[in-house]
């Protein structure tokens, strides 16, 4: 399973944003990279694991710079896998 958002620029396009955490409901174990280049798609970042829902934990650190990013979620596992929701903490730069 391959799961390949848009980029989400998070309402301020063009605007560096410093995405500092994530939060994300799943069913499974799913891993997540982040393309991070809207001009370069071939950037992608590590692969993270996940598995179950983390709102209830310590946020997923990010820590990247740039104006938007594509989450890029994969699962080889045969068993269920379900992605329910997943919200970034993050901070515009340079806008007031």
């Amino acid at each position: 399973m391959q799961i390949d958002f848009p980029f989400i620029d998070c309402k301020t396009p063009g605007v560096d944003k410093y995405f500092a955490a994530m939060d994300i409901t799943v069913i499974g174990t799913v891993t997540v990279q982040f393309r991070y280049d809207p001009n370069d798609e071939t950037k992608i970042t590590d692969p993270i694991t996940i598995t179950g829902d983390t709102r209830a934990k310590q946020s997923i650190p990010v820590e990247i710079t740039s104006t938007a990013l594509a989450p890029v979620f994969k699962s080889s596992d045969s068993a269920l896998v379900q992605l329910d929701a997943f919200s970034f903490h993050y901070d515009n730069l340079g806008v007031n």
